[in-house]
């Protein structure tokens, strides 16, 4: 299976505990791609931290003909949805966020596009979705594809111009790759591939998640967002890593504006992970 995944350089240390997490615990045979969505000299300089593990660093060269959009996270909607252009086939996306927690077959996740279906009741991403419908004249969907990981079929795309993408992903509006994907798919499709009952990605976030801890052990893999929780609840987070034989350690750092505490890997082989 194709694992995918994005990064860039203030996201260097959750993606090397992912890259470790993916060593340790995916069971099945898999190609591990990391595409490193910086300038030509940052690739070059986070390139060199993921020499220890079995993955392939992809760059915006390998997506040349794409004129990508300034701001960091619109390109990454971008890229998501254009691999399919590259890979020619079905793959995983995982956010760098995520890291697994025990043994796990990713194939378990085929199919699945994002492993929750989620009411499009919000106004952005209903906008999002009536433009997208009409740019690829589908029905609207009620409810979209989200959560990671994400799987993407290629076979959706095949009356899809992928250089379109740039075209239709964008607009006077919040763009949402994962609405596109939903209303690209159909209705039917997500009704009969999403299985509710996969206890997939745990996402903390809140303290609700650190009081069902003991059920923590029953799901595939996570992510912690440090700039909502306390220093508290991520000394909890990194005692819970550290027993998994990840070995992280807590590292100050700032979060979307926000100053917090980070898993930082520490490096059994060494390589100076520090951002240069």
């Amino acid at each position: 299976m194709n694992l995918f995944t994005i990064t860039y350089e203030e996201d260097l240390e959750r993606s090397l505990i992912q890259a470790e997490s993916i060593q340790k615990f995916v069971t099945n045979p898999n190609n591990y791609y990391i595409f490193i969505n910086e300038a030509d000299d940052v690739c070059e300089r986070l390139r060199r931290h993921f020499k220890q593990f079995k993955c392939t660093i992809l760059t915006r060269a390998d997506l040349p003909t794409y004129k990508y959009p300034s701001h960091g996270w619109d390109s990454q909607q971008l890229i998501k949805l254009a691999m399919v252009d590259y890979f020619k086939e079905d793959y995983l996306i995982l956010d760098s966020k995520i890291f697994f927690t025990k043994p796990t077959d990713t194939n378990m996740f085929k199919g699945l596009g994002g492993n929750s279906l989620v009411p499009i009741d919000r106004d952005d991403i209903k906008k999002s979705v009536q433009i997208y419908s009409n740019i690829l004249n589908k029905p609207e969907p009620t409810h979209y594809l989200s959560m990671w990981p994400f799987y993407i079929d290629a076979k959706v795309f095949k009356d899809i111009d992928i250089n379109s993408l740039q075209n239709d992903l964008f607009g006077a509006f919040t763009p949402f790759e994962y609405a596109y994907y939903s209303v690209l798919c159909g209705e039917d499709y997500i009704n009969t591939n999403i299985d509710p009952n996969i206890n997939g990605c745990l996402r903390v976030t809140t303290q609700k998640q650190f009081d069902i801890i003991d059920t923590w052990t029953d799901f595939h893999c996570m992510f912690f967002k440090p700039d909502l929780l306390s220093i508290e609840q991520m000394e909890i987070a990194c005692e819970y890593v550290n027993s998994l034989g990840i070995k992280v350690q807590l590292k100050q750092a700032v979060c979307r504006g926000i100053e917090t505490f980070i898993l930082n890997p520490v490096d059994n082989t060494k390589i100076d992970v520090t951002i240069i």
